[in-house]
């Protein structure tokens, strides 16, 4: 078990396995969400607060949950440190509405059915036209994951065997990590288009395709996992983090592949 202050990644490797490495090591994000590893080498919060059904709330990894009985997941920590962005946590008060943990042996994971969904509406007013998006997850159809909304956008991430990347009315098909919900997308300027933007997916290490789109990052004013606007996720939830900036030319494929060895048990 990885205690706060460890450091190690998830499986309890030394230091220099994951110095540097980490997904909010290798360049700055504006949200960094994880159950089971701190994204940040010094990183020494919690990752999660959960809920038990029989009363109490708890964080992990100080506290460990009793998966006996139905416990929620009320709160998911914003691990990045990022200058002039402050720490925006994911979280749901109300109890109807939390998704559900389990542990599968290895990794925690938070369940989502058509209905329970978790906020950070705050960090939309920092989503510039140009990101990515890394996510570990699946789902039984391709439903929003991971979505962000406003007057005239919505934006997408939604795993599942024939998962994809949407923005408006714009689908993108990508494919994850040999079926084990290591998902990267992105958006940004596109040369061989002649500039245009194009929003792409990154897939088993190599791009899934391209499709040129606009998208007013000025417009979105809400954010959820689980929900995009009136769309709802069935399936569950391991990892978020968002990059300002099309990384599809630097560090996008390197923070796909770390991800990939850390998660490759997941299935």
């Amino acid at each position: 078990m990885i205690h706060v202050g460890v450091i190690t990644d998830k499986t309890g490797n030394p230091d220099n396995d994951v110095r540097g490495k980490l997904p909010a090591d290798i360049i700055n994000p504006i949200i960094a969400y994880s159950l089971n590893r701190k994204l940040r080498y010094t990183y020494t919060g919690e990752y999660f607060r959960y809920r038990q059904a029989s009363g109490g709330e708890a964080d992990y990894p100080t506290a460990t949950p009793d998966l006996s009985e139905t416990v929620y997941v009320t709160k998911m920590y914003d691990q990045k440190s990022k200058h002039g962005f402050p720490a925006v946590n994911v979280e749901q008060a109300s109890e109807s509405l939390q998704p559900t943990l389990s542990h599968d042996g290895t990794f925690y994971r938070a369940n989502f059915a058509m209905g329970q969904y978790m906020e950070l509406d705050s960090v939309t007013s920092y989503v510039s036209a140009d990101f990515h998006i890394m996510l570990v997850g699946q789902g039984d159809f391709p439903r929003p994951a991971f979505g962000l909304w406003g007057a005239s956008d919505k934006i997408s991430v939604e795993p599942a065997a024939n998962a994809r990347f949407t923005v408006n009315e714009n689908h993108g098909g990508m494919v994850d990590h040999a079926g084990r919900g290591v998902l990267s997308c992105f958006s940004g300027y596109h040369m061989p288009s002649n500039g245009n933007r194009v929003m792409s997916v990154i897939g088993s290490g190599a791009s899934g395709g391209d499709m040129t789109t606009s998208v007013d990052a000025t417009s979105l004013t809400s954010a959820a996992i689980g929900r995009n606007d009136t769309r709802y996720f069935t399936g569950e939830v391991l990892e978020l983090v968002m990059h300002l900036g099309d990384l599809s030319r630097s560090w996008g494929d390197l923070m796909h592949q770390r991800t990939i060895e850390v998660y490759t048990n997941y299935n």
